[in-house]
């Protein structure tokens, strides 16, 4: 049995039940239709990776619910019974792009390598889709953690930018270091440190909203953006969740089988891009590197660049 399903529409019953009988255990479900309607109501609902349907039916043939389903989805594969007698049709469902024809009288021999070829070809055609989806996300992404690269992060925060300038919203830049990172990998080894900035990755976006944008920029190094900000006030609420969501311990378990706690810390700086500011992002970033090496200085969880922002929310 392969993964596929199968819609089969016909209309003679008694074909119906041989060619079922046949199929049955090839594939992992079979919907039956009467008709071209019925074929199309099925197709809708349960949505088949292959339609095997006859030419000649009552209410709509084949060729008629072929193309309104070509229609919706160009690229749903559809196999056809036909005959010599129909050849007028054929030509129909040549320009239609249906995917294959079977022969009548019915030969279940054809039928299987018919729809093998048809399987093997939306295998292929999905391995190829996949391959593309994971060039496509490895070019925007990190790898270990899965969080957006530099250039994806530059794409998000210059939309992010733009539309809370257009409604009036700040938007804050956060640059978030690990404190000891370095010794962790020494100690534990680079596993553990995989592990940490894997963890640190998820604790972070977890804190954020949907509309937030997070980046690992390099090393144990990360950015942040969050948006839709009232006034500099509103980041508190972050802050909270994200203290809230690092005070647990990592427990990593080393090759000998020992389980070490890992207490993750972190030093961020933190700047502010109101609704008029012409500041550059790498300005920004160059801002909230500063703050952060403040924090780190400070030995305090996070620091703002500018000194206002800091008597504002102590």
């Amino acid at each position: 049995m392969n993964s596929f399903t199968l819609l089969y529409v016909e209309d003679d019953f008694l074909t119906q039940k041989i060619v079922k009988s046949v199929l049955d255990g090839y594939f992992k479900k079979i919907y039956i239709a009467n008709n071209g309607q019925e074929g199309i109501e099925l197709y809708r609902e349960k949505s088949p990776d292959i339609i095997l349907a006859d030419i000649s039916m009552p209410i709509m043939n084949g060729l008629e619910m072929s193309q309104k389903i070509k229609q919706e989805n160009s690229n749903q594969r559809i196999v056809l019974f036909t005959s010599y007698s129909e050849i007028e049709y054929f030509s129909k469902a040549i320009n239609m792009k249906v995917d294959k024809y079977i022969l009548k009288p019915l030969n279940t021999k054809q039928m299987i390598e018919t729809l093998d070829e048809v399987i093997e070809d939306i295998r292929k055609e999905r391995i190829e889709e996949a391959y593309k989806r994971d060039l496509e996300f490895a070019s925007n992404h990190d790898v270990l953690t899965g969080l957006a690269n530099r250039k994806r992060f530059f794409f998000c925060f210059k939309k992010l930018r733009e539309e809370n300038m257009r409604i009036g919203k700040i938007v804050a830049v956060l640059s978030v270091d690990l404190n000891n990172f370095k010794p962790i990998n020494d100690t534990y080894g680079h596993d553990a440190g995989d592990l940490i900035l894997k963890i640190v990755a998820k604790y972070l976006k977890k804190s954020l909203r949907k509309t937030d944008i997070i980046s690992r920029f390099g090393g144990d190094e990360f950015i942040l953006a969050i948006g839709f900000l009232e006034t500099p006030q509103h980041i508190l609420k972050f802050l909270e969740r994200l203290k809230k969501n690092f005070m647990k311990p990592v427990l990593y378990r080393d090759d000998d089988g020992v389980e070490h706690s890992i207490t993750i810390s972190f030093s961020m700086g933190i700047t502010f891009s109101s609704s008029d500011s012409t500041l550059s992002f790498d300005t920004l970033l160059r801002q909230a590197d500063r703050a952060m090496y403040k924090s780190k200085r400070a030995k305090i969880p996070y620091a703002f660049f500018d000194s206002d922002e800091i008597s504002i929310l102590e």
